[in-house]
């Protein structure tokens, strides 16, 4: 897939207009849950557990908190509740029943029952069926999905300052140094 600046830059006003727009905040672990009669706002209670598990399996708890922690699932119903369209919407939950079936099928079990290890494993060979039936210089609906629920990781403060290291005085430019050096990219 080529990402263009274009592409790029589109992407995060995507997601910067729907949290101005829905006025969401990025929710603590479990804080949507923890609120009397909260609960998601567009997704199904199933729905809202597969994005769960699919969004745990890309982006896990390591050294620093992964897309469940941070809320992701709850932003994501959150974009959907307040700023998608009844297009959107209807591709979503099509998308989201196809995804749901496709995993269940390359585990012999429903997604959110299988161990992580087994997440990944079904994920690793859907991607890539999915990325084979998609062109791969316009994002199909499947790598738009993939790419919002990362985005919505990464404009959360989490994801932000902690998983890219948000330095606010960067210093010197070096152009052209050994990923090992750094250990993680940066925020700048």
């Amino acid at each position: 897939m080529t990402i263009t600046r274009r592409s790029m830059t589109g992407g995060l006003l995507g997601v910067w207009a729907a949290a101005s727009a829905g006025g969401f905040r990025t929710p603590a672990a479990g804080d949507v849950a923890a609120q009397p009669g909260a609960g998601p706002e567009f997704l199904t209670a199933t729905e809202l557990s597969f994005v769960s598990a699919y969004a745990d399996a890309l982006i896990p708890d390591t050294d620093t908190p992964g897309a469940v922690s941070v809320g992701v699932p709850a932003l994501f119903d959150r974009m959907m509740a307040t700023w998608a369209g009844a297009k959107t919407r209807g591709d979503l939950r099509r998308l989201l029943a196809d995804l749901q079936r496709d995993l269940a099928q390359a585990l012999g079990k429903p997604f959110e029952e299988a161990s992580g290890d087994a997440r990944l494993q079904a994920l690793t060979v859907v991607d890539a069926q999915r990325f084979a039936a998609e062109p791969a210089t316009i994002p199909g609906e499947y790598r738009q999905f993939k790419i919002l629920i990362t985005r919505l990781y990464y404009s959360t403060h989490v994801g932000a300052t902690v998983e890219l290291r948000y330095e606010p005085i960067p210093g010197d430019w070096k152009s052209d140094i050994p990923f090992s050096d750094v250990g993680r990219s940066w925020a700048k």
